[in-house]
């Protein structure tokens, strides 16, 4: 499926769920829903449970904070774009910071040292 059509089919479902108005009232709850469905994604993931149920919780999870997105007012896809937009900044600005000191990517490296690149990148927006 097309990411133009998996928006679109996103649409048509909020605008089916909003007509038997099944939305949520409050931030909080959605929050809530967000964390207990991040549980329920660990879970999962810890125990093993197989990729179909953790694939079932992901869009769970996913959903939940579809929900979050449209109680705010934002649009979905301007929030995967700013955020793909904001990442791919900090990769470039990582690009330029292994440059400096010889190396071609963070291959190797033990993790920390990773997250120090990618701190540095975050800090520097």
């Amino acid at each position: 499926m097309t990411d133009q059509k998996i928006f679109q089919r996103l649409q048509e479902f909020k605008e089916k769920k909003n007509q038997l108005d099944f939305i949520w009232t409050d931030s909080q709850g959605i929050l809530e829903k967000i964390e207990e469905e991040l549980a329920e994604v660990r879970s999962a993931i810890e125990n093993q449970e197989g990729d179909k149920r953790i694939k079932d919780e992901l869009g769970d999870l996913t959903h939940a904070v579809f929900c979050l997105i449209d109680f705010l007012g934002f649009s979905e896809a301007d929030i995967i774009d700013q955020s793909l937009d904001k990442l791919e900044s900090r990769v470039l600005k990582i690009e330029e910071q292994l440059r400096t000191v010889g190396l071609k990517s963070l291959k190797g490296l033990p993790r920390e040292e990773k997250l120090r690149y990618w701190q540095k990148a975050k800090e520097s927006e």
